[in-house]
């Protein structure tokens, strides 16, 4: 997985990857990451390359770089030397425990080292792929003028959770410094990094379940990454107690979204204690044999024979993958449709082939490119358009039908929700009206549901029966729980949608769909 920090500052960044603030960047601090179990940093980056930054990450090159200074403090960006600048962005590339596993029990010192080596290869890959897509930086203006530049980072492979438990990981901060097309230097434009989240952490999947399968380590898709098919599952379940705290904080809290996820992280996290590498691999064993697994069954670190079918799952045809994109959604972004393809392509291909298979896609002129209020590239598929066609066109025929409820069942409904409020009672009147089909449009927390519960009384006071559409479960669970008795709730995808308004062999049957607008 891919995750992000908040964007830190200099003294921020210093005070976190070193043990002490070092204002001058003249003393070389204590390196966060020296521990005898732990890598020394490399940089990576075209504009690292040019500003003499190559192998080990040195503190004071480090320290320097952070505050917006090159060689001899000539300063690279206006604000070089404040310790309150933003110094950039911190992205941790997460191996699948299996993988991690795998590396922890190797008993095969070649194999353990070539686990290493592809999450290095990895996540350089993606760090690429932010250099050569997404890397700009703005000028002009009001920095109206946009322009690509090569970039600083710097990269630290860990190898153990803050429980000490294998965990594979790759802290690569990109620095808020780059290299400008015409040789100067200035200041990245980050706010792509959440934009490209998913896709660039499906991104480096790819090229790592590539490598798993380089090692002759069989692989299997798990939700949207991947796991080594033959890591027994309760060595998952051991080696991942940080997961588990992070998951009893979030039940704790109620919550399970990304910003609660990014919260509970930082209030459960501790600091990192160091051990011995030697110590570590002991105590992972003793935990694995507590469980009746010595390297005698570990069957996954040797490799597969050809006896065994290592055929990959197929990658699935461009209709399938659009029809599965437009499930939930009639349009889906740019970044969207890349990370469908890179979480289809895991143990398929690799990271290079699923850009051919991207670049097929895009051709396709079953795929259809749209644009939205800011001008960013939205996709649809030709099926979808049509879809829509139809839905559009059978709510055009279906207006001249009578529904209106009577005004005993309106009035009911009224006392039934004294406390509607003028627009509500707007929306009422509106949606239980003579129209065949009626549409209301509203931001979240306007009291739409609340609206609809009433209007739902009426209609059933009237004698209809309605039936509730949702193509969430989340909003299926809305409708279901609004108010009364439930009605009958149906979870239905976008493609079952064109159905829904061709019967007409019931005049008392209301269909009620909540339909929620993509990001």
């Amino acid at each position: 997985m891919l995750s992000l920090s908040p964007p830190k500052s200099a003294g921020g960044a210093m005070s976190y990857f070193s043990s002490q603030l070092v204002e001058d960047a003249q003393t070389d601090p204590e390196d966060y990451y020296s521990n005898s179990h732990e890598q020394p940093g490399r940089w990576r980056g075209k504009a690292a390359a040019a500003l003499g930054l190559a192998g080990e990450v040195d503190g004071k090159d480090f320290a320097r770089t952070l505050l917006g200074y090159g060689q001899n403090f000539k300063k690279l960006v206006q604000n070089a030397g404040d310790s309150e600048r933003r110094a950039g962005q911190d992205l941790t590339f997460s191996a699948p425990k299996t993988v991690s596993v795998a590396w922890a029990l190797a008993d095969d010192a070649e194999l353990k080292s070539g686990i290493e080596e592809a999450q290095r290869r990895a996540v350089d890959k993606a760090l690429e792929r932010i250099e050569q897509d997404y890397l700009f930086t703005r000028r002009g203006h009001g920095g109206q003028d946009r322009e690509h530049a090569a970039m600083v980072a710097a990269v630290f492979d860990h190898q153990t959770s803050r429980e000490q438990d294998p965990q594979l990981h790759s802290h690569c901060f990109v620095m808020n410094v780059c290299r400008r097309e015409d040789g100067t230097f200035g200041t990245i434009d980050n706010s792509f990094f959440y934009k490209i989240q998913k896709e660039l952490g499906a991104y480096y999947r790819v090229e790592l379940a590539k490598e798993m399968q380089n090692l002759g380590l069989a692989v299997e898709r798990d939700g949207d990454s991947f796991r080594l098919k033959n890591i027994d599952p309760r060595l998952e379940k051991q080696f991942s107690k940080r997961r588990d705290q992070i998951e009893s904080k979030l039940a704790e809290v109620g919550s399970h979204s990304a910003r609660a996820s990014e919260t509970a992280a930082l209030d459960t996290r501790k600091d990192k204690e160091h051990s011995s590498g030697e110590a570590l691999e002991e105590s992972w064993r003793a935990q694995a044999a507590e469980l009746g697994i010595d390297k005698n069954n570990l069957q996954a670190f040797e490799p597969e024979s050809d006896d065994n079918d290592k055929t990959p799952d197929r990658m699935p045809t461009h209709a399938e993958i659009l029809r599965e994109l437009t499930q939930h959604a009639s349009t889906v972004s740019q970044h969207q449709l890349k990370a469908a393809v890179y979480v289809a392509a895991q143990g398929v291909l690799s990271a290079d082939e699923a850009d051919q298979y991207l670049d097929e896609l895009l051709a396709d002129d079953e795929l259809i490119k749209l644009q939205d209020a800011r001008n960013e590239p939205r996709f649809t598929s030709r099926e979808m358009l049509e879809i829509e066609q139809r839905l559009a066109d059978s709510a055009r025929s279906r207006q001249n039908e009578q529904h209106q409820v009577s005004n005993e069942a309106l009035q009911q409904a009224r006392e039934a929700f004294p406390t509607l409020s003028e627009e509500q009672q707007h929306m009422l009147a509106h949606v239980t009206g003579d129209a065949g089909v009626v549409a209301v449009q509203g931001m979240a927390g306007t009291g739409k549901s609340f609206a609809l519960a009433a209007a739902r009384e009426a209609w059933e006071a009237d004698g209809k029966t309605v039936i509730g559409c949702a193509l969430a479960g989340k909003a299926a669970a809305g409708l279901r729980d609004c108010r009364r008795a439930p009605a009958l709730i149906r979870r239905h995808c976008i493609h079952s949608s064109a159905n829904w308004m061709k019967d007409r062999n019931n005049s008392k049957k209301i269909w009620l769909l909540s339909w929620t607008r993509p990001g």
